[in-house]
């Protein structure tokens, strides 16, 4: 990335901690009515859960066309909210025997057309000491209402494993996950902080997912497979590195071709050619960066009905729900 656009992206964060300052002091609804919509960008609607005061990962429904799974950063219990089109809370659940260490990210994928899992990212370490870090493999609950009535009590929904996983180059900050159904793999992209010199690259990892996603076993479904997360770690392996400070989260759609990372004030867009693997997709330069609408602490995204719609959503309570349309490549 040239120094201009290390100053480009530097210039958006500061402006959205003055904004995100006077948010604090003037009320955080205050803070989203000055957002400004326009012909790519629109705001859904406003999240006004106050439950939901620290969003850290999104992920869209697959049952539900245009709905929202959503979590809480640290701090919070292990569990999740289904969001409707405009921000409505339609129900919660909790996470059995999982642990909401420091969750910042959440991933939804399909292996059958009535078969979706969600992947929780409890992958959180800002001071680079962890052991090693989880993700819970979790079925997608099916909505029980969507009347945008207030949600019934908080459900429960199983994990189906805990996959530890331990990094091959030693401790890492991430808050970027993302599964990609077709290679059945998990992505992660290391969080630096900001880094004029360029002298430290993010690292990107891959992680196989085939062992503990039921449909994808080789051998028999009723085996336990899951001692291999739980018992010991499995190692996460480098597979290419960036020249991009503060990546806060990241998904992939459902065709395994597109990638999208954001930051604090953009989001990077890649598209994986035909029989390449994402180690050759994501060594190639960085695309053109786009705009985010400014957040007091963006630090969520996930691609809507297809790769043309991005969703994002900030930390804080009251905030809104954008959704961001992205030209069509000549090439799709």
């Amino acid at each position: 990335m040239s120094p201009l656009a290390r100053c480009g992206i530097l210039i958006s964060l500061l402006l959205a901690a003055c904004l995100a300052w006077l948010s604090n002091r003037k009320g955080t609804e205050s803070f989203a009515s000055v957002q400004q919509e326009s012909d790519t960008v629109k705001r859904l609607g406003i999240v006004k859960n106050r439950e939901l005061r620290e969003i850290s990962g999104i992920a869209r429904s697959r049952y539900k066309d245009n709905y929202f799974w959503v979590h809480n950063d640290s701090g919070d219990r292990p569990r999740i909210f289904l969001l409707s089109p405009i921000g409505e809370t339609l129900g919660e659940w909790l996470v059995e025997s999982a642990t909401a260490g420091d969750w910042e990210d959440l991933a939804s994928f399909s292996v059958a057309a009535d078969r979706h899992y969600l992947l929780v990212a409890d992958v959180g370490d800002n001071l680079s000491r962890r052991d090693h870090v989880s993700l819970y493999l979790v079925p997608e609950p099916q909505a029980p209402r969507d009347d945008g009535g207030s949600p019934d009590r908080p459900q429960t929904v199983p994990s189906l494993c805990e996959i530890k996983i331990r990094y091959e180059d030693g401790a890492r900050n991430c808050e970027a996950v993302a599964v990609d159904p077709i290679s059945r793999c998990v992505i992660l992209i290391e969080k630096l902080e900001f880094n004029t010199s360029g002298q430290r690259q993010a690292g990107i990892y891959h992680v196989d997912l085939s062992a503990f996603v039921p449909e994808w076993r080789q051998f028999n479904a009723d085996q336990v497979v899951a001692n291999e997360g739980v018992s010991r770690p499995i190692v996460a392996k480098r597979i290419a590195s960036w020249p991009l400070s503060y990546v806060t989260a990241m998904d992939i759609d459902e065709s395994g071709r597109y990638l999208v990372a954001r930051t604090y004030s953009h989001a990077f867009l890649f598209r994986r050619q035909k029989d390449e693997t994402w180690a050759e997709a994501l060594s190639r330069p960085l695309p053109v960066g786009i705009q985010l609408p400014i957040e007091p602490q963006g630090e969520a995204i996930t691609f809507g009905r297809d790769p043309t719609q991005l969703i994002t959503i900030s930390e804080r309570p009251l905030q809104p729900l954008w959704q961001i349309t992205v030209p069509q490549s000549k090439d799709d």
